[in-house]
């Protein structure tokens, strides 16, 4: 199981999302697809393993530690 922890200290989560459309989008993917497979070919077949829709409360919720799988 992989962790991954979205940290920054040069501004408040709460600003970031202020500005933005207030989702933040993940997206896993495998790191050898895209070792061997063009980018365009993976956006186009979406080969994306798992996609993560996340607001703000949902990170808190979460406390800002996102678990895959």
């Amino acid at each position: 199981m992989k962790q991954i922890q979205w940290r920054e200290a040069r501004y408040s989560y709460e600003e970031k999302f202020k500005y933005s459309y207030g989702t933040l989008m993940i997206f896993i993917l495998d790191s050898q697809v895209l070792k061997t497979t063009p980018w365009e070919k993976v956006q186009q077949d979406y080969l994306v393993l798992k996609r993560y829709d996340l607001g703000l409360e949902d990170l808190k919720r979460m406390n800002w530690t996102i678990t895959y799988p």
